[in-house]
């Protein structure tokens, strides 16, 4: 099964970025490919929104990038994105759950049979 995480619409743009990559004195790229390894890692983990079981070196080499560079982006992060090993912003840009596609279903299968829909939801 697929995990899903959401991004904002202004992510890539987000000033904070810029903060990061000049306190990490990274690229601006590497900050915000690491950050986005980081929320798929955080959707996995089993507490969603902590960096459980992160490595910096195997982030390190799934990006191209040197362990050094990765650690010091982090650091650059912390009281910014990271409350420790905590994405600051995970509870509000992210579902509580996983939403299941029976409703979704439900309702194409009834407007494709012209039964009237009831939007009412299931329990």
């Amino acid at each position: 099964m697929s995990h899903w995480v959401r991004l904002w619409e202004d992510m890539p743009t987000d000033p904070k970025w810029r903060v990061i990559a000049a306190r990490s004195s990274r690229p601006l790229t590497e900050v915000i490919a690491l950050f986005v390894l980081m929320m798929t890692n955080a959707g996995l983990a089993k507490e969603r929104g902590t960096l459980s079981g992160w490595d910096d070196e195997d982030a390190a080499a799934a990006l191209g990038m040197k362990k050094e560079h990765v650690t010091a982006i982090i650091v650059a992060m912390q009281g910014k994105t990271l409350d420790g090993a905590r994405l600051k912003g995970w509870s509000n840009r992210q579902c509580k759950r996983e939403d299941g596609s029976a409703a979704r279903m439900r309702l194409w299968r009834d407007r494709k049979s012209g039964k009237v829909v009831d939007l009412t939801p299931r329990k």
